[in-house]
């Protein structure tokens, strides 16, 4: 909007101006008036004008800075892809690295495994080669998986030909691989109860190993059989042992078909059979004390012939030989007659 000033100098120009033209008077005024409206107009356009063109010139920087901002996301998105893909490359070229590392390291620990032998079942124990396996893998940090790939390579024999038997799924799990071989060789509760009423010393063997491997096989037979150290359940385990011991073979085929984990639940079993087979014999044959199986029952009154650590008496030591009679034997000394076979079994049992 023009000021004071400015519209009383446009008067007296637009006066000047009039006064050239010959005007005086109302046509001096009426020209004056009318230059001032086109002049206020001519400024209100021109006004419209530069407000038009900024209004217009801010759109187009509006548009611009938009045009700009999309731009720059769109580089940064750019950018930003551009660093992922670097990312994912080298995560990708780690991981082969790592991979590489790995199926290095694995080829080193199968190349310098140490020399195990192959098992022989003919002359290993499938337990202690196992044993043995286990020790060296431990010492090379084997997995699992490593230890399942590597163990039937060593196998030969009967040994290799059952585990082509086995369930591709088991054959992968190292856990169930060397429980099939432990089954198959007889490494089981029962094969260890066998073991270690079977066990001997051997040609040799010092006194303290061979109780070490007795010792080994009753542990492990009453691990299987889920005793542990526990007195009551071991009471129950060799009562079980002794009822097997005692019965006939047809009794003791019917009792196995069935896992029997108490002597009573077996008992009953037995009493079922016997109800179903009243006239069958159902003790066994012969002894069913395994120390009787070492000692020799005696012959006549000429001596006693003992077994494995027994004691044996000539006709001419018992007749004639002075030294008074041993704990041993003092039975023998005092009664002069080897005691019978009844009166063996009961010094046996209370023993």
């Amino acid at each position: 909007m023009a000021s004071q000033e400015e519209v009383q100098a446009l008067v007296a120009q637009f006066k000047v101006e009039g006064e050239a033209l010959g005007k005086d008077g109302a046509s001096l005024n009426k020209y004056v008036e009318d230059s001032l409206r086109e002049e206020r107009a001519a400024r209100r356009e021109a006004l419209l004008k530069r407000e038009n063109d900024i209004a217009l010139q801010e759109k187009e920087l509006a548009a611009a800075r938009e045009l700009k901002e999309r731009e720059l996301a769109e580089q940064a998105k750019i950018e930003n892809r551009r660093l992922d893909i670097e990312e994912e490359k080298a995560n990708r070229e780690a991981k082969l690295r790592a991979d590489e590392l790995v199926e290095k390291a694995s080829k080193n620990k199968l190349a310098n495994r140490p020399k195990i032998p192959y098992f022989d079942d003919k002359s290993d124990d499938i337990e202690s080669y196992l044993y043995r396996f286990d020790k060296h893998a431990a010492s090379l940090k084997w997995s699992k998986d490593e230890k399942a790939l590597i163990l039937p390579t060593l196998l030969r024999g009967r040994a290799l030909n059952y585990f082509q038997e086995l369930p591709v799924e088991d054959t992968n799990d190292y856990a169930k691989l060397s429980a099939h071989l432990l089954k198959r060789f007889k490494c089981t509760e029962e094969g260890f109860r066998t073991q270690f009423r079977s066990c001997k010393p051997e040609s040799g063997e010092t006194m303290h190993v061979f109780f070490s491997r007795m010792r080994r096989f009753f542990t492990r037979w009453t691990d299987m059989a889920g005793v542990g150290t526990d007195f009551a359940l071991l009471c129950d385990l060799v009562l079980r042992e002794q009822i097997l011991s005692s019965c006939a073979s047809s009794l003791v085929t019917f009792l196995k078909e069935d896992k029997h984990t108490t002597a009573q639940t077996m008992i009953d079993a037995a009493e079922r059979y016997r109800e179903a087979h009243p006239s069958q014999n159902l003790a066994a044959k012969g002894s069913s004390d395994p120390l009787l199986a070492n000692v020799g029952l005696p012959s006549g009154r000429g001596g006693h012939s003992g077994g494995r650590g027994g004691h044996r008496f000539s006709k001419k030591s018992s007749q004639g030989d002075t030294n008074p009679p041993t704990e041993q034997n003092s039975d023998v000394a005092r009664s002069g007659s080897a005691p019978d076979n009844k009166g063996w079994q009961r010094c046996l049992s209370s023993w």
